[in-house]
Parts: structure tokens; C-alpha cells; sequence
């Protein structure tokens, strides 16, 4: 995803884009975002000016209340090469917003990175001397910057020549407020350009602000930082250590006029010790403008009558095999990003379909969804509920049901009997002594007794049993007849 695609996506979640901000601001789109600020482009409601605003992420009610001390700090730096602030005002919420000065330029950082190194030796002396300006400026308040490098420094196309403002003064001080608050011992700032005091934790003086720019003047010279190292641990080693020296510029730019003498005043700002760099802006200006000076005259040039904020009077003798001017590659620039910008919100327009009237609203696939998630969550909630009244219940018809089932899938095994055994008698007993100890029947009654099994269930024969007569005497004859 490209940064424009990543700056339409964050103005489409954005909430505050088209509404007021205390009554003053209407914000109107989103600028640029950082790791601890969001900067909105907004229109001041009774001047109709258009004012950039930046508010903090964080929703700390100390880190906000410093941010609003600060800002009203800052307020007094009246500078035309620092960015205006113009207000600050806090929400009933207790969001603060600073309001500041908007310009349509580029950043360094977008600069160098697209067209690469400066190469004019007057366009190199006119930036640096410009950063040197406002950081005077500032250091006469007492207010250090902490935090300079390319992307805070912004080139403006002013009537053929090119104006800097430098932003972000003291924010890199609320930052360290907001960065001892959730992580204690780490380095704050941008490595790449933290002076050597700064990566060791010590107390920061204007020469601090001075080493930061000379890492971004050699950046500006060369088109590469000074130190380029695997990690940040090796990277603040090489600030640290007083034997590390970085390329020098000629190794990178021999084509520069005077660029020996350039050589020196880079090392010179970029020594780790503090007693062997240039102290204040002002050493370090003096020491651009007498090098810059030598260049026109290696080249046969007037010398340059300077200002504060540039040069007096447009140079009507341009330096020869140098290319176009940064003004015009920065008029280039800002075109090619505004054709950008305006491809890019061109494609979204059509990606979106066309528009509906503003008597309609074109109702969206965003309620449907809604509504068909509520009901899930309420189906969900309901089998819940019923599972937990009736658990006992399930669960008994679970355990029979899983019973009946184990009954019909096991294999049935054939029912035992018991061997058919005959009645076994006595061998001792004789068979009279047998029928002796039978019970005597009535006459006629029928003897039923079982036969063994013919074939056929429930047949039985029947015999009739008679009362037997002794044969011995006279009165004991047999009946023949019934």
C-alpha cells in the first residue's frame, strides 16, 4: 500500500474530518500522521484562512496539559523561517489542538529522497543558512529543538527562490514526557540524527541542535547520512565514539567548488566532543557563508549580499553545469504530487460508483449485515439458555438413547439351557417299597403323570390309577370286569 493509498484510507475512518473544533475550526482532510500526532488541514471559520492543526494520539491528561504549556511557549517564536502558530485550545473533552501556519511545500526528507542530492552550491547555502536562522531564533528563547532532521524542515517556491520553515520546535520534548510514561531507559528522537549527548541520556544544549543539522546538511550535500550502520545500537556507536569520522564530502561530491574547505566545517560540526564543535548556529552560519562566498569566487560570481531568510536579491548570474534550479525541480515536484493526488482521489471516485443525489440516501449492505448478526447472537444466547434450564433432562434422554443404540449394535448371544437329565432313583429302595410310600388316592381319581417328550408341546398321557387288591385270602379275588 502506497502513502496516498495509506492517507485515503485513514480520512475514510477518520471522525473528525468535516466537523468543528471549538467552534473556530472546520477540519477538512488529514495531512500526514506520525507516532505520537495527527495533522489536520482545517479552515479557520472568521478569517477563512487555512491553518494546519495538530493534536497528540495520546489521551494522557499530563502529557496533553504539557502539550498545552508548550505550545503557548512556542507561540511566541515569530519567525519567517519558523512555521506561525497561530492557537491553541483545548476541548471540553480535553483533546488539545495547535493550530500553526500551513504551507503548500515539500519536506527535505521528500525531496532528497526523490530528486536525490542538491547540487547547486548557492541552493546548499541557502537552506542550510536558513535552518541556521531559525535555530538562532530559538536558541535566544531557550528552546531547543531535540528533534531536527529532513522531514521537519519544509521547502517553500517563494518568488523563484526557496524558503524553509522548520516545524515541530519542543515537540520532541513532549514526546520524551510521553515516552518515559510507557517506556523507561530507550533514546528518544531519530537516530540517524541524534547528537552524541542525546544517545547517552546527557542534558541538551543549542550544539546538540548543531550536530543534527550537520547530519542533515551532509545528507543534503551527498544524498546519504553520514553514518550508515545494521542497527541502531552500531548507529549511536558511530555518533558516540570520538574515532569514528564519516566519509568525507569530496569522497562523495568532488564536482563542488571549494570543497575542501567544506570538508573542514562538516567535521568540525560533526565531532563528538562538545568543546570541539561549533557552539552556537551562528559559528556554524558564519562558517556556510564564508565557504559559500569562496565558491563564487572560484567561479568568477559577484559576491552574495545576505538577509535573514535568504538571499537579498535574486542571483541574476546562474551557476554554469549545474542543471536547473531547485526552485523549478520543486515546482516539478509539487506538481507531479498534486497529479498524484488528484489521480489517486479520481480512482476512488470511480471505484465508489456514481454518486447519489443529496435528496436520496443510497441505503448500504451495513444494516443487513447488522441486523443479521444481532439475530445470530440472540439465536446463540437462546440455545444457551434452554441447554442450562433442561440440562438435566437432556441429559437422562441422551444416556438412554446412547443405551438403546449400544443394545442394537451389540451382537446378540443364544440364551443357555439346561441339560434335560431323567429321574434318577434310588437302586437301594425296591419298587414295591416305591409304591408303598406313595399317598393313597380316592377311587377313580386320575394318576397324571409326565411322559417323556414326543414331539409335541403340551401332550401328556393320561392313566387311569385303580386301587390294587391283595391276592391272598378269600375275600381278596380280582375284579375282571368294572
Amino acid at each position: 500500500m502506497t502513502e496516498i493509498d495509506k492517507q485515503s484510507a485513514q480520512k475514510q475512518a477518520d471522525p473528525l474530518i468535516g466537523q468543528t473544533v471549538a467552534g473556530c475550526y472546520s477540519i477538512i482532510d488529514i495531512l500526514g500522521t506520525g507516532g505520537m500526532a495527527i495533522v489536520y488541514k482545517a479552515k479557520q471559520l472568521h478569517t477563512d484562512r487555512i491553518v494546519a492543526m495538530k493534536t497528540l494520539k495520546s489521551k494522557d491528561e499530563t502529557v496533553m496539559k504539557r502539550f498545552l504549556r508548550e505550545m503557548q511557549m512556542l507561540s511566541k517564536l515569530k519567525h519567517q523561517n519558523i512555521i506561525e502558530a497561530i492557537d491553541c485550545i483545548e476541548t471540553p473533552d480535553g483533546q488539545t489542538f495547535f493550530a500553526m501556519e500551513y504551507v503548500d511545500g515539500i519536506t527535505l526528507h521528500e525531496m532528497v529522497k526523490t530528486l536525490g542530492s542538491v547540487q547547486k552550491e548557492d541552493d546548499i547555502a541557502a537552506i542550510i543558512l536558513q535552518i541556521c536562522d531559525a535555530l538562532e531564533h530559538a536558541h535566544r528563547q531557550q528552546i531547543i529543538h531535540r528533534d531536527l532532521k529532513p522531514g521537519n524542515v519544509v521547502l517553500v517556491e517563494k518568488h523563484g527562490s526557496i524558503q524553509v520553515k522548520v516545524l515541530d520546535f519542543g515537540i520532541a520534548k513532549i514526546q520524551d514526557d510521553l515516552q518515559k510514561l510507557t517506556t523507561q531507559g530507550e533514546a528518544l528522537g531519530s537516530p540517524l540524527y541524534m547528537s552524541p549527548e542525546q544517545c547517552m541520556g546527557q542534558d541538551l544544549t543549542p550544539a546538540s541542535d548543531i550536530y543534527s543539522l550537520a547530519v542533515l546538511a551532509y545528507e543534503l550535500i551527498t544524498g546519504r547520512v553520514p553514518y550508515q550502520c545494521p542497527t541502531v545500537y552500531k548507529l549511536m556507536e558511530a555518533h558516540c565514539t570520538p574515532s569514528i569520522h564519516p566519509d568525507p564530502i569530496s569522497t562523495h561530491r568532488p564536482d563542488l567548488a571549494c570543497v575542501a574547505q567544506l570538508d573542514q566545517i562538516m567535521m568540525r560540526a560533526l565531532e563528538t566532543e562538545l568543546d570541539k564543535r561549533f557552539n552556537t548556529a551562528a559559528e556554524f552560519k558564519k562558517a556556510i557563508m564564508a565557504w559559500h562566498q569562496a565558491t563564487r569566487v572560484a567561479q568568477g560570481r559577484p559576491l552574495e549580499q545576505y538577509s535573514a531568510g535568504g538571499k537579498s536579491e535574486p542571483d541574476k548570474q546562474p551557476e554554469s553545469g549545474k542543471g536547473k534550479d531547485l526552485s523549478e525541480s520543486m515546482t516539478d515536484l509539487l506538481a507531479l504530487r498534486h497529479k498524484k493526488l488528484q489521480s489517486q482521489t479520481s480512482f476512488m471516485r470511480q471505484d465508489a460508483g456514481p454518486a447519489a443525489p443529496p435528496s436520496e440516501k443510497r441505503p448500504g449492505p451495513s444494516m443487513t449485515i447488522l441486523i443479521a448478526r444481532i439475530a445470530g447472537c440472540f439465536l446463540v444466547v437462546l440455545i444457551g439458555a434452554f441447554c442450562i434450564l433442561f440440562f438435566d433432562n437432556i441429559k437422562s434422554a441422551w444416556v438412554s438413547a446412547s443405551e438403546q443404540v449400544s443394545s442394537l449394535l451389540s451382537p446378540k448371544s443364544p440364551a443357555p439351557q439346561a441339560p434335560e437329565t431323567a429321574p434318577v432313583q434310588s437302586p437301594e429302595t425296591p419298587p414295591a417299597t416305591q409304591e408303598a410310600k406313595k399317598p393313597p388316592q380316592a377311587p377313580g381319581n386320575l394318576n397324571v403323570e409326565k411322559s417323556a417328550p414326543t414331539g409335541e408341546p403340551g401332550l401328556q398321557i393320561v392313566q387311569p390309577n385303580y386301587p390294587q387288591q391283595s391276592t391272598s385270602g378269600p375275600n381278596n379275588a380280582r375284579r375282571l370286569t368294572r
